[in-house]
């Protein structure tokens, strides 16, 4: 196993505490990203791809691709394409993106590489999942 993290995909803000097993330290880190989440187009991506002249920290320049689908996440989401909250998505919804995208943040701040093992603990209402998922 190469990173243990543990994330919350909360509505006031995605909380990580993660551990990078091959450092010798064996350090926890603490990580918050912005709630935001919004999908958009290929297109806009490479918009803003292209105007980018300096890289700021992955964490705030965080988008991912899942099924075919692209999403700006967190403070890229907020600031860059004017993503709002949605209170009324359970938190469950939006958990797949929310952690692919701090997966990658983690990865490339910490310098991984592009195939490591990863140990995922995720914070979700057991409650409000077993009562939603019930007619599927």
């Amino acid at each position: 196993m190469d990173l243990m993290l543990s994330l919350d995909p909360g509505t006031s803000m995605t909380k990580m505490v993660y551990r990078v097993l091959s450092e010798i330290s064996y350090k926890s880190e603490l990580l918050c990203m912005k709630p935001e989440l919004i999908k958009i187009s290929k297109d806009s991506l490479d918009l803003y791809e292209s105007g980018q002249m300096n890289r700021p920290n992955p964490e705030n320049e965080a988008w991912i691709e899942y099924n075919e689908e692209y999403y700006a996440v967190g403070f890229l989401a907020q600031k860059y394409f004017e993503a709002r909250i949605n209170f009324l998505e359970l938190k469950y919804e939006n958990a797949i993106p929310k952690t692919l995208a701090a997966v990658g943040a983690i990865a490339i701040r910490e310098g991984l590489k592009a195939n490591f093992d990863l140990s995922l603990g995720l914070l979700l209402p057991y409650g409000k999942i077993e009562r939603d998922w019930r007619g599927v």
